[in-house]
């Protein structure tokens, strides 16, 4: 996995080979090593912070291959944080069955329809604000800005960069900007809190993904 974010500096982007990926959780899982330890989590407002944002990122985005193998690796990360209990529904719901025919195929499928086709759970946070407006497209250039104002190498991938996991992301990278971003869309982020609160869905229940999208309170 390759993330949108790269941390040394640059004036122009650079481009990441894949889209909806993220930086992993730092730290194998067969490690003993804390991650509080880490100086770049340090760096990232608070390795508890780093480690939540994160690892939502990860879990909130499109499910591939590499991130069913990595699995054991963010559950062991968070389990130095406070969090921990809170994503076990979700890593549950993605282990299943990784073992089998076909489980990748599922947890994706379901990623689609609850996620990117179903409106009821967008993790575009100006829809929620601005839904589909001319002033949106205002707004989401403002959110590129930032990003470009943070120095920091990056490519949306064709993503539109209020996705919420890219979001978190650059809240890793860039913690006072990222932070920001999030408070700006803290109606956004307990408008989608409230959709999976309410409802449900064959798999795994949605409110099983509420603290996910609430990065735990972290920003809240």
């Amino acid at each position: 996995m390759t993330g949108l974010f790269r941390t040394s500096r640059a004036s122009t982007p650079d481009r990441a080979p894949t889209a909806r990926t993220t930086t992993v959780v730092p730290h194998d899982a067969g490690t003993s090593a804390d991650p509080r330890d880490d100086p770049g989590l340090r760096q990232c407002g608070g390795p508890h912070d780093a480690i939540v944002f994160q690892a939502a990122a990860l879990l909130l985005s499109y499910p591939d291959a590499e991130l069913l193998d990595r699995l054991d690796v963010i559950e062991a990360a968070l389990a130095w944080t406070r969090s921990a209990g809170h994503f076990a529904p979700v890593i549950s719901h993605l282990r299943g069955g990784r073992n089998s025919r076909g489980h990748l195929r599922e947890v994706q499928s379901f990623h689609v329809q609850e996620f990117d086709l179903s409106r009821k759970h967008a993790l575009h946070l100006t829809y929620w604000t601005d839904g589909d407006t001319r002033r949106r497209g205002s707004v989401l250039a403002e959110i590129k800005g930032v990003y470009r104002e943070s120095g920091l190498r990056f490519d949306t991938g064709g993503e539109l960069p209020d996705y919420l996991p890219m979001v978190l992301e650059f809240a890793v990278a860039d913690p006072e900007r990222g932070r920001e971003l999030l408070q700006r869309f803290r109606a956004s982020l307990e408008l989608i809190r409230l959709c999976l609160l309410y409802t449900s869905s064959i798999g795994v229940a949605d409110n099983d993904w509420i603290e996910l999208t609430n990065a735990n309170g972290v920003f809240g």
